[in-house]
């Protein structure tokens, strides 16, 4: 897994996104999606500019490590049950699939899930409902495990986590779209972030705001 330094570069230098993106003449959205590590592919010339402006070569730009992974959603259409496919690999080579079971909570009109309700109360009070927010927790199902997966250095285990949420959470606004479908109309952009990464458990949150409600009355 190659990752760049971006964000970490900046911030020793106190220096922001867009001064970079004036003094390289790079677009600031270049500039954001590269600081992220959501650009897969990072030109050569773009690299040699950051690396002349901020005074580094490329070896201090990028992070490498051995160990990659790829995430996989999967709803068993038998039992309607949901999993999480973690295939962890060495130099390319497969060493370990972590399984999860994902079990979902709904709750209403907050980003701190504090008032549990089921799909059918969600749609009997539509009316009310601002907000729909999934506590998804992924339980482990097997034992495999890498310790070098989980030993990852912080800015690596940072992208597992964003690639992680991106997965879960697209997956969930599909989910909630279609479940909804008669009632809401949701924002085009969801709020989301793991609240707990732990090697048995993992819990996901993810938040929806109402855009429209478009339930028609039978009457």
């Amino acid at each position: 897994m190659l990752i760049n330094r971006l964000a970490i570069l900046l911030a020793e230098r106190s220096m922001s996104g867009v001064r970079l993106a004036s003094d390289t003449g790079i677009a600031q959205s270049t500039i954001s999606k590269i600081t992220s590590n959501k650009s897969k592919q990072v030109d050569y010339e773009t690299v040699n500019k950051i690396c002349n402006i901020l005074g580094v070569t490329s070896d201090d730009f990028f992070d490498y490590s051995p160990i990659d992974y790829e995430i996989k959603y999967f709803r068993d259409e038998d039992s309607e049950d949901t999993f999480i496919f973690i295939k962890i690999l060495d130099r390319d080579r497969p060493v370990a699939t972590l399984e999860y079971k994902v079990d979902f909570e709904f709750h209403v009109n907050t980003n701190k899930p504090d008032n549990l309700v089921d799909i059918e109360e969600i749609k009997r009070n539509y009316q009310q409902v601002e907000i729909v927010t999934v506590r998804a927790t992924l339980k482990k199902q097997n034992k495999e495990t890498y310790d070098k997966f989980t030993e990852l250095p912080s800015n690596f285990q940072n992208i597992f986590t964003n690639d992680l949420l991106q997965v879960v959470g697209k997956n969930i606004k599909e989910y909630i779209t279609q479940e909804f479908k008669d009632e809401f109309i949701f924002a085009k952009n969801s709020s989301g972030h793991v609240e707990q990464l732990l090697n048995e458990n993992i819990q996901i949150l993810v938040s929806s705001k109402i855009d429209d409600c478009k339930y028609e009355l039978p009457f």
